[in-house]
């Protein structure tokens, strides 16, 4: 018993690399990745409950697994960063040889390289449907008719292996995209791991494996594939640097992560003021400022390049739907009240507007070192899902979940943990289950909005008020007791 207990974790690795290489052989890349129109979960199963039931089960159970690892971890019984990492790349590895069953933007992905390297076209200002002689055009779906909503430094890293597949070969083009993820993942876990060990030595083992071995992280990035990681591997960069006080190259980290998707640009006047307020030599903010200057002034003058022809046509700019999300949920309240597409623009211009009071709010206490850095850039990803985002996927909670480790708040922690889990689960219920049931579009929203947004929040803001109500116990309690003083004598005899 005590020779299985020290090779628990190798058991528990191998079981769920089992489970992967179940799903790889269930829905294989290699005989899926041709079918037109784009296949989903539901699709593949026929829309059956048994199936879909059979997928939440397995992310309940995954879950459960997780989160025992964590609190193992925590206790100083947990698996070695090797296990944690090995066991992260391998079950990564084996997904990604699986058909995205839960996205199709991988091949979208493909498209705008195509696009771009094959048919000469701007994918920032022509749409997928304009290459009409493109054979794997039905496979963007829904997207035929957008221009690219991400960077020019992700459609860079998308077009190498484009190019290395060449046009004939569109197979070993997702491939070659999965390998990228891959990649990817590897690095930012070789990353993390070593940043944690310079900032948050005592809690390596357990960051770690906070964003290793969730498993909403191996579902978007091994299995669908998403480019969210090359944003992330910078943010990453960033943080750590300005941390260490290396103040342009931390920087210059976050242009490239803006680079890859825009996020990362709310997060920059708050690292601004950082090293503004950490250095008050009027040399360096002189050259601080001039840096930063010239970074926006290049960042915009990029992006102008590439839109220039067309501007109106840069995705970004247009926001004419929203789903899973707060605004998408008021949208359908509202029109109750007001008639059919009217109401979408006040709630969403509303819903930006306070946006835009909470970030400045938090920009003015974090002004005031009310706020760490990484308390700062997660509150702001969290309004800007919450408030700013009117189309909310569940890899977006990946964001906050590599952020997480450097927060020293317990209620930050576990909301974010249980974020991941309501974003994931909810899958199961909006893309597989809910065109079988009769309660309705409103009846889903007001189902699941809740569930994934408010559970985590308020589990997270209680976890968080209860740490700090027994901290303020232990510390009363370890108080050295006083003597009272008094007219009484102090000699019992």
């Amino acid at each position: 018993m005590t020779k299985l207990k020290a090779y628990r974790w190798h058991v528990m690795i191998l079981l769920l690399a089992t489970v992967a290489a179940y799903t790889t052989w269930r829905f294989p890349l290699i005989r899926l990745y041709d079918r037109i129109p784009p296949l989903d979960f539901a699709k593949l199963t026929g829309y059956r409950f048994g199936p879909a039931l059979t997928m939440l089960a397995v992310y309940i159970i995954w879950f459960g697994l997780y989160f025992g690892a964590w609190q193992q971890s925590q206790q100083g019984n947990g698996p070695t960063e090797k296990l944690i990492i090995g066991g992260s790349l391998l079950w990564a590895a084996i997904l990604s040889l699986a058909y995205p069953f839960a996205a199709i933007d991988i091949f979208v992905y493909a498209l705008y390289s195509r696009l771009w390297l094959f048919h000469h076209l701007n994918p920032f200002v022509v749409p997928l449907s304009q290459a009409t002689a493109e054979p794997w055009l039905p496979l963007a779906g829904e997207w035929r008719d957008t221009t690219t909503a991400y960077g020019p430094l992700w459609e860079i890293v998308a077009a190498i292996p484009a190019r290395l597949a060449g046009p004939e070969h569109f197979f070993y083009h997702i491939i070659g995209l999965k390998i990228v993820a891959w990649l990817l993942l590897a690095a930012v876990l070789l990353l993390l791991n070593h940043f944690l060990a310079m900032v948050r030595p005592a809690q390596q083992r357990t960051s770690l494996l906070l964003f290793a071995w969730n498993p909403l992280v191996l579902m978007v990035f091994a299995v669908d594939g998403h480019n969210d990681l090359l944003m992330l591997l910078f943010l990453l960069l960033a943080y750590v640097a300005a941390v260490r006080e290396q103040w342009f190259f931390a920087s210059l980290s976050l242009w490239l992560s803006a680079l890859a998707k825009f996020v990362p640009l709310f997060l920059w006047p708050f690292l601004f003021l950082f090293a503004w307020q950490q250095e008050k030599n009027r040399r360096f903010r002189l050259r601080w400022l001039a840096w930063n200057g010239g970074l926006a002034l290049l960042w915009g003058g990029i992006i102008w390049w590439l839109i220039h022809a067309a501007p109106g046509q840069f995705a970004l700019l247009h926001q004419d739907y929203a789903t899973m999300s707060f605004s998408a949920l008021l949208i359908l309240l509202g029109r109750y009240f007001w008639p059919g597409a009217v109401v979408f623009t006040p709630i969403m211009h509303s819903l930006q507007l306070l946006f835009v009071v909470v970030y400045l709010w938090l920009l003015y206490h974090f002004g005031h070192r009310k706020m760490t850095l990484a308390a700062a850039w997660l509150a702001v990803i969290a309004a800007s899902l919450f408030l700013f985002t009117g189309n909310f996927r569940p890899w977006y909670a990946t964001w906050l979940l590599l952020l997480v480790p450097f927060c020293r708040r317990k209620g930050w922690r576990y909301g974010v943990v249980l974020f991941t889990f309501t974003a994931l689960t909810t899958t199961v219920y909006m893309w597989d289950m809910r065109y079988r049931l009769v309660g309705g579009i409103l009846f889903d929203y007001l189902l699941i909005i809740p569930y994934i947004f408010v559970l985590p929040a308020v589990i997270g803001l209680g976890i968080d008020k209860y740490a700090r109500q027994v901290k303020l116990h232990k510390k009363r309690a370890d108080q050295p007791a006083r003597l009272e003083l008094g007219d009484r004598d102090s000699n019992p005899d």
